[in-house]
């Protein structure tokens, strides 16, 4: 089959459909992968070392006082829907008529389309083309079910958690519909009521998550399907360990790996970076611990370096955590699976929203304490989860039980078994 992947956001949200693209790619599939990197990084490479077509289209216009602004702005809204419109107004919309161009190209050539939950622009192409879509989730927290609450309320029961959600959903709606509908009517297509009419197909909506961190709810209608944790294929990860990181790991005690991902990025600007990279090396030295700090050394040069930090800029998560003693992590959904998947325990600093609910679920699972908040957070306050969680036996070892769990998991696999059964029997039937 000709298959077109189109996704939308930071690393988090663009290397899970890179994984799904190879997979596809391996089965046998003629598979096309468009992707739109709001911190514009270049992915070209992994198309060509896992044969696949792959193109990336929308660039993010911004200068660096106005990422600055806007970086600030986010992280210290409080208001997790706030949050969220402020990221879909300044990195979704900016780029939707380049997106949409991609997503009518893909709905013309393939014989269906996967899209990105949120990627409404592909949901409305899928729809004027009559191709048949399907929706892959990374994060299943706005999925309603009587058995939990949204997020950030308590468990009062059934009855509330309906009513909690139902308020919810009206609410949500209210925020994203006008521009889904702006886009669907100026195509001259019906308008949709919900939001959830686009984040989840109706043919299928794959939830790309660990099982360890989400279950089947009995009433989730029954085109959700949990796959697993769409990871990488060690084949698109060219590196090797340099000699003097294969030294510094097998010096001494294992190392803490301090990251922030895509919160941590030059386009905020080099005072928060400065300050923001400070803050890991400040919390490793009062900690009393090795630790590999990932950041943009090549823009920093007014902190001293240390016997006992190995400074890094990128490495795959999933060659380098295994060596690791524990994480310190923003909790994006890709990189709690990472850490989890390698068999660390955690420390977690949320930055926005869904970084929280990541954060407490692996409290929850016992592999890290309660998230801490990068607005309130300092160098004493890490330092001594980091201690905590270095010196905690039960979470080292939870960690190792579920790291087991996760890697037996096979969730491209999976994924992609799901997708060929679910397209035979639409397009051949």
């Amino acid at each position: 089959m000709r298959i077109g992947i189109q996704t939308w956001g930071s690393d988090g949200d663009i290397r899970p459909f890179i994984a799904l693209a190879s997979g596809l790619s391996s089965s046998g599939h003629e598979v096309t992968l468009v992707l739109t990197s709001v911190d514009n990084k270049d992915y070209h490479h992994f198309g060509q070392s896992q044969s696949f077509k792959l193109q990336q289209v929308g660039n993010i216009k911004y200068d660096t006082e106005t990422q600055f602004r806007l970086a600030h702005k986010i992280g210290n809204e409080k208001n997790p829907l706030k949050q969220f419109d402020l990221i879909l107004e300044n990195y979704l919309e900016p780029v939707v008529d380049e997106m949409f161009s991609a997503s009518k190209r893909l709905c013309e050539e393939n014989n269906a389309v996967i899209g990105h939950f949120i990627h409404h622009p592909l949901k409305t192409a899928a729809d004027i083309a009559n191709r048949p879509l399907i929706t892959v989730t990374l994060n299943h927290i706005a999925i309603p079910t009587r058995y939990k609450p949204p997020p950030s309320f308590p468990n009062l029961g059934t009855l509330i958690n309906f009513l909690l959600w139902k308020i919810s959903m009206i609410i949500v709606n209210k925020r994203l519909i006008p521009s889904i509908n702006r886009l669907r009517l100026s195509e001259g297509i019906k308008p949709v009521k919900s939001f959830r009419e686009v984040w989840e197909s109706k043919l299928l909506n794959l939830i790309a998550v660990s099982p360890v961190f989400c279950r089947q709810y009995p009433d989730w209608e029954n085109y959700h399907h949990i796959c697993g944790f769409l990871n990488m294929p060690e084949k698109g990860e060219e590196y090797v360990i340099p000699q003097d990181l294969e030294d510094f790991l097998t010096s001494g005690p294992a190392p803490v790996y301090i990251t922030f991902g895509s919160m941590l990025s030059p386009l905020m600007g080099n005072e928060y970076l400065i300050e923001t990279t400070r803050l890991m090396v400040d919390a490793t030295k009062l900690a009393g611990c090795k630790a590999i700090i990932q950041s943009y050394w090549d823009n920093i040069n007014s902190i001293e370096e240390h016997s006992d930090i190995y400074r890094i800029t990128k490495v795959p998560h999933q060659i380098i955590f295994p060596h690791c003693s524990a994480v310190v992590h923003h909790c994006g959904a890709g990189t709690t699976q990472s850490v989890t998947r390698a068999g660390c325990p955690s420390v977690a600093v949320a930055h926005m929203a869904d970084q929280v609910f990541w954060g407490n679920k692996l409290k929850q699972l016992g592999i890290a304490p309660k998230p801490l908040y990068r607005q309130s957070i300092t160098a004493q306050s890490l330092a001594k989860e980091i201690m905590f969680v270095l010196d905690s036996q039960n979470m080292k070892k939870k960690a190792e039980e579920l790291g087991k769990l996760l890697r037996k998991e096979e969730g491209v696999f999976h994924a992609v078994k799901t997708i060929e059964e679910t397209l035979s029997g639409k397009l051949f039937q």
